[in-house]
């Protein structure tokens, strides 16, 4: 699999209204509406102490005549077009804008501003995406540097290198395999943070000085035709113990994922099988984790992804199906629900509430571009790829 993938029909099939999905799982009771739209590529969501809802955007890149750089056969172009956005009181805005993205010439599959957490008001820390070969960064030249770091954020949307996620992978390697980037997760705890590097298959800890280790590397798969298990996302439990989702690799087999149990100092355990492809994990109160797999079919990353409710006793429930490019689930302080999809569609993303409770939160208007309601794009499809030879 390479690149984009164009379908109109497919697209219209999963591009259904949100009116038909309302009540899909009854157990749930709640309605799906769309609190923000218009969003460049967006990715990872989360609130801050206030109860405000940031998705970090990776953006559309720079287009043809920009600084460009060849991975896996494709070109893409870098623009300073990330950002981050914040749903606030009901209004959205932007929050940081100018953050790094590379974009296919038509903005499509951006790689950028991949993930965001807070640990108090005044500290965001935001993952900037790689996707590749730590080495790729040299042929952007100066504006190469950017990408696969973590940058704090403060409150006034300014934002300042943390670490070098990238350079990291380059020197130490932790999983000891292919050189390959792309820190996609992040975790922001008191005195330090947890990345998830989706290219090279570990999780690493960035002190408060700046200072990198490794904190985990996820086993290999058999089911992988390259071994590589690609973890996606990381979250605390209820039991203090963090939990890595894993997307798996080529042919990206169903059932193959799966969510692992860390506890520092310790090898990562299986805590739950039997999944597809996830991008996102999220717990609520009651211990429910909630698992949004971002695709369908029983191998490939075909659309469409869907949203499950996996009890404390494993039992599991289909909470919303027939999601495009789902990229993100976060629970609300109020338990509701929140996903981003078409996270690979540069002006058409969006994000999804899915209400478990009686609430007064008016909804913002649907805002689809063309582009997302005519395109079918693959995610995640080439990390398995041999890499292209650097010039």
């Amino acid at each position: 699999m390479r690149s984009v993938i164009s379908s109109r029909k497919a697209a219209a099939a999963v591009a259904e209204s949100l009116e038909s999905r309302r009540h899909f799982d009854a157990t749930i009771g709640g309605d799906v509406s769309v609190v923000m739209s218009g969003l460049d590529c967006p990715r990872g969501l989360a609130f801050d102490p206030r109860g405000a809802l940031y998705v970090a955007e990776a953006g559309r890149g720079g287009g043809v005549g920009a600084p460009s750089v060849i991975q896996r056969g494709s070109t893409f172009y870098y623009g300073a077009t990330g950002a981050v956005s914040r749903l606030w009181k009901g209004v959205q805005e932007h929050v940081a804008s100018g953050l790094p993205s590379l974009a296919m010439a038509n903005g499509s599959r951006a790689e950028g501003p991949s993930d965001i957490s807070f640990q108090g008001v005044g500290s965001g820390y935001v993952a900037i995406a790689l996707e590749g070969n730590p080495n790729l960064r040299e042929q952007l030249g100066d504006v190469g540097t950017g990408f696969g770091r973590l940058v704090r954020m403060t409150p006034d949307g300014r934002c300042a290198p943390v670490a070098d996620l990238a350079g990291y992978e380059a020197t130490v390697n932790p999983d000891g395999r292919q050189l390959d980037s792309d820190p996609y997760s992040v975790l922001a705890e008191p005195d330090h943070q947890i990345i998830v590097d989706a290219g090279g298959n570990s999780l690493v800890r960035v002190e408060a000085n700046g200072e990198i280790s490794t904190f985990a590397v996820l086993p290999t798969l058999a089911t992988s035709t390259s071994g590589d298990a690609v973890p996606t996302c990381v979250t605390r439990g209820p039991d203090g113990a963090y939990y890595v989702g894993i997307l798996t690799g080529l042919p990206f087999t169903n059932g193959a994922a799966r969510i692992y149990r860390i506890v520092s100092g310790e090898a990562p355990v299986e805590f739950r099988t039997g999944f597809k492809a996830i991008i996102d994990i999220d717990f609520d109160a009651a211990g429910n984790l909630f698992v949004l797999q971002h695709s369908s079919g029983a191998t490939g990353l075909a659309l469409p992804g869907s949203l499950l409710r996996v009890a404390p006793d494993g039992t599991r429930t289909t909470v919303l199906s027939g999601l495009t490019n789902p990229t993100s689930v976060v629970v609300a302080p109020d338990g509701d629900l929140y996903v981003s999809e078409f996270g690979l569609s540069p002006g058409g993303g969006r994000v999804l509430r899915i209400a478990t409770a009686p609430n007064s939160a008016v909804p913002f208007n649907v805002r689809n571009s063309s582009f997302a309601a005519t395109t079918n794009l693959t995610f995640f499809g080439d990390l398995e790829e041999p890499e292209e030879s650097l010039p």
